[in-house]
């Protein structure tokens, strides 16, 4: 027994992990990124977590507004904001030697294309972090078509452009200069 009256002292040893921080997602083409190099796992806003999606990197099969959490020794994230994806690339038999000029560009563009047949398109303009900019739509005619896209009083940098209607096409990079 000591002085204090103790008869056995036990050392205890704590750890405390951090929550690990708020991640962010970035675009580059049809991939998301993780901020978090680690212990992600990616959502679909409604549909809950996307099972084998675990990587730092997710390259969405559908359209819809995808986040994610990092957990890392146990501990869990807040999650990251939603960040909208619209379909991934696939092949458009109805629109040909699709050209978008110039690029980069101060911020007026230029989508040319030869159609096979005359429809109503979808013109849809996002951040890199996925936000829209603008949604557009308009009229596509047999033969050549030409469509102007202004983004003047954007800020600069890169931007996703898609042009959907019946079929869908790649996303396009259009780059934004400064003044």
């Amino acid at each position: 027994v000591n002085a204090a009256g103790c008869d056995s002292v036990i050392t205890l040893t704590l750890v405390v992990n951090a929550i690990p921080p708020k991640p962010t997602i970035s675009r580059i083409a049809n991939v998301l990124n993780s901020s978090a190099s680690g212990g992600n796992q990616w959502h679909r806003l409604g549909l809950g977590p996307i099972a084998g999606a675990n990587q730092a990197t997710y390259t969405p099969t559908d359209s819809g507004k995808y986040f994610v959490i990092v957990t890392l020794n146990t501990c869990v994230s807040p999650s990251s904001d939603t960040i909208l994806f619209y379909g991934t690339a696939t092949t458009n038999t109805a629109i040909m030697e699709l050209k978008v000029y110039p690029n980069p560009s101060d911020g007026l563009f230029w989508v040319s294309f030869e159609a096979k047949e005359a429809e109503q398109m979808q013109l849809i303009l996002t951040d890199q972090m996925g936000r829209l900019v603008k949604r557009e739509f308009f009229e596509v005619v047999p033969g050549p078509n030409k469509h102007s896209v202004n983004v003047e009083g954007q800020g600069t940098g890169i931007y996703h452009l898609q042009i959907l209607g019946k079929h869908r096409l790649s996303t396009i990079p259009l780059i934004l200069k400064g003044h």
